[in-house]
């Protein structure tokens, strides 16, 4: 292939040529700079791709891929950028969702998406040229954005009184925060160095009057054990731990995840 490229990062657990992908299903996730294809079997990864996106056309890589122009089971589209939100209640009603579509649909080369694949408003939004290229190749994929993923996966981990979820990035954070089994913040904050995001993180556990002596934190993300952040928390905080997925298939559902099981 002429313009082939080279993925950055790859493994199988099986023989790829000996696969039905009709039985497999396709996580395609759309990173700042990076793409990568996850090959999943029952929830479990059986081979995966990354890709380096700077500098390179997005078509070409996709056509580079092992996974390019396979019959997949089912194919899902995950967006992990920052462009995403939680809509307040006055604009969740049907008439100011529609409002908001048309408004920003489109706009400043991004195309705004209300989801409605879990019990809550989110609006995030896709560079234009990236979602249509997609839909092209896949026009039965379900799209997703990270957040959604962070949400339902920290709902389904939460058990205790008071617990507060943070997948840290490079420059911004998710934040996702439960009291009595009930949601009571679902936020990104941008941060910039150590103490502003002491400022913010400490901040909105502040702001729900949580008990730092009995609340439990869980750290996800761009953190190791014992590093600048956790040490700083651990000021104030209690009971801190780094969380550990039960499932490894959202090990891969954010670019600094698949990092992070890539360095184990």
């Amino acid at each position: 292939m002429a313009n082939s490229v080279k993925p950055a990062s790859n493994f199988s657990t099986e023989d790829l040529a000996k696969v039905e992908f009709k039985e497999i299903s396709l996580s395609v996730i759309v990173a700042d700079d990076v793409l990568s294809f996850l090959a999943l079997r029952n929830s479990q990864p059986i081979a995966f791709e990354l890709f380096n996106t700077e500098n390179k056309k997005l078509a070409e890589i996709i056509s580079s891929s092992q996974f390019h122009k396979k019959d997949f089971k089912e194919v899902t589209l995950i967006f992990d950028n920052k462009y995403f939100s939680v809509l307040p209640p006055d604009l969740a009603s049907e008439k100011e969702k529609e409002l908001i579509s048309k408004t920003f649909f489109g706009k400043n080369n991004l195309i705004t998406f209300i989801s409605k694949n879990v019990n809550l408003d989110f609006i995030y939004a896709v560079e234009n040229h990236t979602i249509e290229l997609l839909n092209q190749i896949w026009p039965e994929a379900k799209s997703l954005h990270y957040s959604e993923i962070f949400y339902s996966n920290m709902e389904a981990k939460n058990k205790a009184d008071e617990e507060v979820f943070l997948d840290i990035r490079k420059d911004y954070f998710l934040a996702a925060i439960f009291k009595n089994n009930k949601l009571l913040l679902l936020n990104k904050y941008d941060f910039s160095g150590r103490n502003d995001f002491g400022f913010f993180s400490l901040g909105i556990i502040n702001h729900h009057a949580l008990d730092s002596k009995k609340l439990k934190l869980f750290l996800s993300g761009n953190i190791v054990e014992n590093s600048p952040l956790q040490l700083l928390l651990e000021k104030y905080i209690a009971n801190i731990q780094l969380l550990k997925f039960d499932n490894i298939a959202f090990e891969f559902v954010s670019m600094q995840h698949i990092i992070n099981f890539l360095q184990r």
